[in-house]
């Protein structure tokens, strides 16, 4: 009855060619939009980077993966409250991180060895931010604000960045 032309196969070939190459052009669009936009890193790799570097006394390496970092640093307040207390050594150890309204919280505990022989033990929170496509921990006003009293496993002194010791009794001996 009815018969196709040349022109109307040709046609169908090309809108069906033009759809698919938009198709593929859109997909690239977004994925490329993805890699380029998406955070980098995950809040517990911050989070394990930022103590890593803690316990080795790496100040500049915390001050890399932080923001709201004090004026002259992390090596001066922390510094201050490692002498000032006596430190002998520091074993950090990342607990849970969760999702929060700000970004998220990582617990951690610290176990403080003192020249005094005294073991400080305190669980301690970063807040972590999501900022320019990646994670940091965000140094805030309590920052640095060291807590607690020496005890043979009781609680311990505040950590660099909001920590939150089990029990405080004594104010803190620096601020940031």
């Amino acid at each position: 009855m009815f018969r196709r032309g040349r022109g109307e196969g040709r046609r169908r070939t090309v809108v069906a060619v033009v759809v698919a190459a938009v198709l593929v052009l859109v997909l690239a669009g977004a994925g490329a939009g993805y890699l380029l936009l998406r955070t980098h890193g995950s809040p517990q790799q911050t989070a394990a980077s930022y103590l890593s570097a803690w316990q080795r006394g790496d100040y500049q390496a915390m001050g890399k993966v932080s923001v709201h970092v004090p004026h002259g640093g992390l090596a001066t307040p922390v510094g201050h409250f490692t002498s000032q207390v006596g430190v002998r050594h520091l074993h950090l150890v990342l607990g849970k991180v969760t999702p929060d309204s700000a970004g998220a919280q990582a617990l951690f505990t610290a176990t403080v060895g003192l020249v005094s022989n005294h073991v400080w033990t305190y669980t301690g929170q970063l807040q972590l931010v999501r900022q320019n496509r990646a994670w940091w921990v965000s140094c805030n006003g309590s920052c640095c604000t060291q807590r607690g009293r020496p005890a043979a496993r009781s609680s311990g002194p505040g950590a660099p960045c909001s920590a939150h010791p089990r029990r405080s009794r004594s104010p803190a001996p620096s601020r940031c």
